[in-house]
């Protein structure tokens, strides 16, 4: 509140503020700041009374700093100093009759200083008319000083001061408002920047008036502009992807009409290029008093690229899945088409993959130069047919393969070579499966009609037809060492020139067929072959003649013997004969004979007549031995005797400190009418021993070793 030492009175008609500027002697308090007042007038005197008038006045408990200057020029040099100051007491007229005014222009015009309150005051009645002065400047008040009185004074200077500080509220406020503004600006700002960064858009959606607000961020993230969306629902919808638009559609109207205020979803957009974004939705509902939804207001974060990387993980962890698979099934004892087909079975479920559940795979036939259909899956009997051989070149496989590089096709198109009538619209990728340059085979995989071409998938068929390549080459690795290991094998046990077991082999099947015999208490017999008059061959005929001979007489002496007998080739014209499961010995004779019937029987080699004979010894278990060597050496005991007593016959082993036994001397069976070990007796008679002399015939030169003194 304002004061002033005495009661002022009224005058002219102008009211003097009473309680505004009752003096009072009172200290103002000390955090309290003066108005500044500064008093600008060429006569001191004016400086003097004007103090001493206003030097107890008070407004709003803040006295007054008073700043004196005595010229316009000084005037000027002051406001710059003081821009707070409160009242400029001015005098018009000082070094020039406009000086004061000049002050006045240069404050409002050139400081730029509106605050200020002026009151002009000039000794000069008339000088300048009071209308062009208020209309001119901003001034708060005009007065001669010949009618400024103590309260007049006291009450312009309430006025001014009033105004002043009105103004400085309102300034203050402004600077407020225009700080707030600036912050607000500028969190704006960092919001958008903020939610650019992220991808975060957020939204309002007024449901009474239907209108939706948007976030710069949320056009961005829906590709489309301002402009060009009219803020409604309807719109909205047309954004999102048609594979969600009715999901969206019918959980919003569901999240309207429950209970539940929050609202959490997932859904895709498709953007103007056709390219779909995945988004993320949360939201909070509003409701009135009614319960009834009147707001939504909610953030869209874009996951796409976080999607996208979860997508891709997840892909990669399929085909590691898949490449794992198929190296395991690698390792498995599988043929070359199975294994093909447990390969095309994993690669068809691939859960990532955009492909139909139809594909095969064609090896290379490097001789032939063309694919053969080795695995397939799902294809009509027509395909398996057609595409059973392809030439290098021909259809869309024969391409892959002669290029070396993928050919795709997303349509059915010129370069199948293959159709047919009702074929369904379809896609390939067939990807060649290369090891190094060499081509191993084409995978071909079926994709649905106007399936796109993805870089994706190109190298994940790389990678599968490598994959593939690798198995290939193992299995093919493996089947040769196989072979190897086969050939190995046989030529371990078996006789290269006639194919019969050898010594080795003969003697690991004579130990297996005894401990059958001794746990079933059967018997069993050995029969130890040597071949008459060979010498004899090889000498007339040469070896090669000889070799061809022992390949047939071998084939003549199976063919006296049941399937369970075993013929094997000692070494040079040596053969031994087991015969298992014997029941009557007295049968032996009978194959003895018949043996010695078919190589009796003339020989034609090369357009030669060969002739010969064998002499036969035989040993029987458990009567003439325990042991494989026991029964081997008895048996070759009983050759030699035959040998020593005219050859072309046979004879069983004879232990010297046992009865002698019937052999063929004594009892002679029949000439072959009987079966294989068959009971019928054979009949007696002398077995002529003429010799024939070999007729000459091409044969093969046998590389086994020769028993001197056989012939």
């Amino acid at each position: 509140m304002t004061t002033m030492e005495n009661k002022p009175e009224s005058q002219d008609g102008e009211l003097v503020f009473y309680e505004e500027s009752k003096a009072t002697d009172a200290p103002p308090e000390p955090h309290l700041d003066a108005w500044k007042v500064m008093i600008i007038d060429d006569a001191p005197d004016i400086h003097a009374s004007t103090t001493l008038v206003l030097k107890k006045y008070r407004f709003e408990n803040r006295q007054l700093e008073f700043i004196n200057g005595y010229s316009g020029e000084e005037a000027k040099q002051l406001m710059a100093a003081h821009p707070d100051t409160a009242i400029l007491l001015l005098d018009v007229v000082m070094e020039t009759e406009h000086a004061g005014l000049d002050v006045v222009h240069y404050i409002r015009n050139e400081l730029k200083n509106p605050f200020v309150r002026i009151i002009l005051r000039t000794g000069q009645p008339g000088q300048v008319p009071e209308e062009d002065i208020f209309i001119r400047f901003d001034i708060n008040d005009y007065r001669e000083k010949s009618s400024l009185s103590r309260q007049k004074l006291l009450t312009s200077l309430t006025s001014a001061l009033r105004a002043y500080r009105d103004i400085m509220a309102l300034e203050k406020a402004r600077q407020v408002l225009k700080e707030t503004g600036n912050a607000l600006k500028k969190s704006e700002e960092s919001l958008q920047k903020a939610q650019a960064l992220a991808h975060i858009g957020s939204w309002d959606w007024d449901i009474v008036q239907g209108r939706m607000s948007w976030s710069d961020e949320m056009f961005q993230i829906f590709d489309i502009s301002p402009e060009a969306f009219d803020g409604t629902y309807d719109a909205f919808l047309q954004l999102i992807s048609h594979h969600d638009r009715e999901k969206v559609a019918n959980s919003l109207q569901k999240a309207l009409v429950s209970g539940d205020n929050h609202f959490d979803w997932e859904y895709r957009l498709t953007r103007s290029n056709g390219q779909f974004r995945t988004v993320h939705v949360v939201s909070e509902i509003y409701r009135d008093a009614s319960a009834t939804a009147v707001r939504m207001i909610g953030t869209v974060h874009d996951i796409s690229q976080q999607r996208e990387h979860e997508a891709r993980n997840e892909r990669s962890y399929q085909t590691r899945i898949a490449i794992s698979a198929l190296l395991e099934t690698g390792l498995e004892p599988l043929s070359m088409t199975r294994q093909l087909e447990v390969a095309l079975d994993i690669i068809l479920t691939i859960p990532w993959l955009a492909i139909l559940n139809k594909g095969s795979i064609f090896l290379y036939d490097k001789t032939n130069q063309e694919l053969v259909l080795t695995a397939q899956r799902n294809l009509s009997d027509y395909l398996r047919t057609a595409c059973a051989k392809l030439p290098m070149g021909y259809c869309l496989c024969g391409r892959a393969a002669q290029t070396r590089k993928i050919v795709f096709s997303a349509h059915l198109d010129h370069r199948h070579d293959i159709t047919y009538d009702g074929i369904s619209a379809h896609g390939h990728y067939c990807v060649p499966i290369l090891s190094r340059s060499r081509l191993l085979g084409v995978l071909n995989l079926y994709v649905p009609d106007g399936h796109p071409r993805e870089g994706e998938e190109d190298a994940f068929m790389t990678t599968i037809a490598n994959t593939l390549a690798g198995i290939i080459e193992r299995r093919e690795m493996e089947d040769r060492l196989r072979c190897a290991e086969e050939r190995l094998k046989n030529l371990a046990h078996h006789d290269p020139l006639t194919g019969l077991p050898n010594r080795l082999l003969f003697i690991e099947l004579l130990k297996k067929n005894l401990a059958f015999s001794r746990r079933e208490k059967w018997k069993l017999a050995i029969m130890f072959m040597d071949l008459d008059r060979f010498k004899a061959v090889n000498d007339t005929f040469g070896h090669e003649t000889g070799d061809m001979l022992l390949k047939e007489a071998g084939e003549r002496i199976i063919s006296c013997l049941r399937e369970c007998d075993v013929v094997a080739r000692m070494g040079g014209d040596e053969f031994t004969i087991l015969l298992p499961e014997v029941i009557d010995q007295n049968k032996l004779g009978v194959v003895a004979r018949r043996i010695i019937k078919q190589l009796q029987k003339p020989f034609i080699v090369d357009k030669n007549s060969c002739e010969i004979g064998t002499s036969i010894g035989i040993s029987i278990y458990p009567d003439d031995g325990n042991s494989p060597e026991q029964l081997l050496k008895n048996a070759d005991q009983a050759m030699y005797a035959v040998k020593k007593e005219g050859r072309n016959d046979y004879k069983f082993f004879q232990d010297p400190k046992e009865p002698k036994k019937t052999d063929s001397k004594t009892q002679k069976e029949a000439s072959g009418k009987s079966n294989h070990h068959s009971g019928t007796k054979p009949k007696k008679k002398s077995s002529p021993k003429a010799k024939k002399t070999p007729n000459i015939n091409s044969l093969k030169k046998s590389t086994g070793p020769k028993k001197k003194g056989k012939e």
